[in-house]
Formats: C-alpha cells, sequence, structure tokens
C-alpha cells in the first residue's frame, strides 16, 4: 500500500517543532549558493548535473540552518573547496608517491 503525505506527515504535524529563519541568514544561504554552484561549475562531475544544483544545496543548506537554530550549534561549512582531481592528477600523485616508496625500502 502506497501512503501519501497527507497520512505520513500532515496528520501529525501539530507535534511538529517549527523553526523559523532569520531574513538574513536565508539571503547569506543563497548568496553562498550562487557563489557554490559557480565554483563547481568547472567540475567535471558538475557538468554534466540537471542543472537543479541551485535547488538541492539551497534545500539542504536551509535544513542545515534550521538544525543550526534548533540545536544552537554550528554545522554548516562556509568554505568552497574544489576538486580539481582528474585521471592525470591521480597519476601524478599515484607515481609519486610509488616513487617515494621504492626509494624508501
Amino acid at each position: 500500500m502506497k501512503r501519501n503525505y497527507d497520512e505520513c506527515v500532515t496528520k501529525y504535524s501539530d507535534s511538529f517543532v517549527r523553526v523559523v529563519l532569520d531574513p538574513g541568514y536565508v539571503s547569506r544561504i543563497q548568496n553562498f549558493v550562487t557563489e557554490l554552484v559557480e565554483a563547481k561549475s568547472k567540475e567535471d562531475h558538475h557538468k554534466i548535473d540537471s542543472n537543479k544544483e541551485v535547488k538541492r544545496f539551497t534545500t539542504g543548506f536551509l535544513g542545515e540552518a534550521a538544525l543550526e537554530k534548533l540545536f544552537g550549534i554550528p554545522i554548516i561549512d562556509w568554505t568552497i573547496v574544489q576538486k580539481f582531481l582528474n585521471k592525470w592528477t591521480i597519476f601524478l600523485f599515484c607515481s609519486i608517491l610509488f616513487s617515494s616508496n621504492q626509494k624508501e625500502h
């Protein structure tokens, strides 16, 4: 039997804790997501994405922001890290690692 939203969520909604985020914090998240998606667009696996990254990242960060507010602890990592590893970078790294291990033995 397939369950629906009303059966699984709405009927319990009176017991939910409502978390309201500050509009300034939501704006900060939206600006960060814009920068993040722009930076990530240079990575190969993001180039083939379905162009829904803004929505996915925003939803994720808003959820983390709600948890931050609910529990009073920092959760969001505001750093943008680009992954430039491609097969040649990995090959070079492994070659150097293998070479250095050979010298030690």
